[in-house]
């Protein structure tokens, strides 16, 4: 009994067995890729669907932060027993902000698990408390966690900080769909920092504009007086 593969080729090695087989093999890895496929579909529509959900709030709410923490609420939300926080860059200082979470402290942006997601502007999985308790200067709050993820918020040129989310109980690794789910999160909330660095930006430039007319109309007033009492003088 002998094997003629796709291609003509004979195989006199391979048993009647094994051509039966063949088929069944190749039906069990089509359903396998089917199901990653799906997966990944699922997870990238979890991203989308929380990008759009954001983006709506975008056109409704106007405080920025009412909008980082409704991005936060639904990073806690996305399953159960997960803690959130974001830390905002201010002037080489983190500032905290959580949800379901208090305590939390200021941190350098150049130390810890935050300071290393910053300065590559790459996220970091990590799970296993005894992974997690291995990184050197580990940030008190991530102590006693099971499982952890952070990514950062990057803006055109800059990092503006990170989020991240994490367990102290195990339900569940982080795999690769929950970074691309905390990205899409940390692009929105970097969006809503970033726009509301340039509202400030532009009412302060505005603010300076005004100042600078009210100085030029004060001088001309000061002016066209000076002129006059000097006429007044003659």
């Amino acid at each position: 009994f002998f094997f003629q593969a796709e291609d003509g080729i004979r195989d006199y090695k391979v048993t009647g067995v094994q051509t039966c087989a063949l088929p069944i093999y190749r039906q069990s890895t089509l359903e396998q890729q089917e199901e990653m496929l799906l997966d990944e579909l699922s997870s990238s529509w979890e991203s989308l669907e929380a990008v759009y959900e954001i983006s709506s709030d975008l056109g409704l709410l106007t405080n920025p932060q009412e909008l980082l923490e409704r991005i936060l609420y639904r990073a806690a939300s996305y399953r159960g027993g997960v803690k959130a926080a974001l830390w905002l860059e201010r002037d080489g200082v983190c500032h905290p902000l959580a949800q379901g979470v208090s305590g939390l402290q200021h941190r350098s942006s150049e130390e810890g698990l935050l300071g290393q997601v910053m300065a590559e502007r790459n996220g970091i999985i990590l799970n296993g408390a005894d992974r997690i308790a291995a990184n050197a200067h580990l940030e008190a709050e991530f102590q006693g966690a099971s499982n952890l993820a952070l990514a950062p918020l990057t803006s055109r040129d800059s990092c503006l900080g990170a989020m991240a989310v994490w367990q102290t109980e195990p339900n569940g690794e982080f795999d690769s769909h929950d970074m691309r789910f905390l990205s899409a999160l940390a692009l929105q909330a970097a969006m809503v920092i970033e726009n509301d660095r340039l509202h400030r930006a532009e009412l302060e430039s505005e603010r300076l504009r005004q100042e600078d007319r009210k100085s030029t109309r004060l001088n001309s007033s000061h002016l066209v007086i000076s002129y006059a009492v000097f006429c007044l003088k003659k």
